[in-house]
């Protein structure tokens, strides 16, 4: 529950979470940079993006993929620091960057669900809060499909050996896992104790 964090219980101060976000997140641009100019450039717009992130539930119950956008940046980052920026291994790395955007997002709208309450009370845009738990589920399950689809894409137009596709299976079968324990409700209790 939102009460039970760390800022609102006042176990950190807000002062010191916002220097600690401005050192990190000046150190992580300043890292980034010292792979290649591309990924420095990658770090500042995903730094943006995820201080942006939180005011999007203000006005859009999009919120949940802007999120899945940083990680989908993150895929792109790692291609640029190592210096692997060919117009197909970028497509690659597209596909890759969608499917963990999409789980980032589905696990969101997931993880939203325990706060509907107080979403709604504060007039806050999540999916969960905007159109209830149920098509939450179904909205989130349809993410980790398209995660599933764009996974599958990317080790089709990689063609790699037979024994990465044995590989491959181990992270499609935990995402078959996910989408049945979400529509079979499973997590209806999340964040409850």
């Amino acid at each position: 529950c939102i009460r039970d964090r760390l800022l609102p219980t006042q176990t950190l101060s807000l002062r010191l979470c916002i220097l600690l976000v401005a050192l990190t997140s000046c150190l992580f641009v300043f890292l980034s940079f010292l792979f290649s100019r591309g990924c420095g450039r990658l770090s500042l717009l995903s730094v943006l993006v995820m201080v942006i992130y939180p005011y999007t539930k203000r006005f859009t119950y999009f919120c949940h993929w802007v999120l899945g956008g940083v990680y989908y940046l993150a895929i792109l980052m790692v291609f640029h620091a190592l210096s692997i920026v060919t117009p197909s291994m970028l497509f690659a790395a597209s596909l890759w960057g969608m499917t963990v955007g999409m789980i980032i997002a589905g696990n969101d709208i997931i993880y939203a669900l325990q706060d509907i309450e107080f979403d709604r009370k504060e007039r806050l845009y999540s999916i969960p809060s905007c159109f209830g738990e149920k098509t939450a589920i179904c909205i989130a399950s349809c993410c980790l499909c398209l995660s599933f689809i764009s996974y599958l894409c990317l080790l089709f137009y990689l063609s790699y050996a037979s024994w990465v596709y044995a590989l491959a299976c181990f992270p499609l079968i935990a995402i078959v896992r996910m989408v049945r324990s979400y529509t079979k409700g499973k997590i209806t209790n999340i964040g409850k104790k």
